[in-house]
């Protein structure tokens, strides 16, 4: 395979791609991720204090954005510290989910 070969399948495979638009599509959901953190544990806080007691709900919805979000990381760029950190928020999630909906039923 030549230089001219190899150039040319580059191309082919970063043909739709815009290096700037990724950057900023990989921003907005690190920012995304961020703001869903805060305004989770704000609701976290606030439900503890004004109703006295802690809302699992709000974590199972913010651990499955993290579980998607490292799991498809780590599988589409082969790095084992996202996938564990994936997996780690699918424990998270499914503890957080079955205390919430025990507390749902429950009343």
């Amino acid at each position: 395979m030549n230089k001219e070969d190899i150039l040319a399948m580059s191309r082919k495979e970063n043909e739709n791609k815009d290096p700037y638009g990724l950057e900023v599509a990989s921003r907005a959901g690190r920012y995304g991720g961020l703001a869903m953190a805060v305004v989770v544990f704000i609701l976290y806080i606030s439900s503890f204090i004004f109703r006295g007691e802690l809302d699992w709900g709000i974590w199972s919805i913010m651990a499955a954005a993290s579980a998607v979000r490292y799991l498809y990381s780590g599988i589409k760029l082969r790095q084992k510290y996202f996938v564990i950190l994936g997996a780690a928020w699918c424990v998270i999630f499914v503890l957080s989910f079955f205390v919430g909906m025990y507390k749902i039923i429950k009343g």
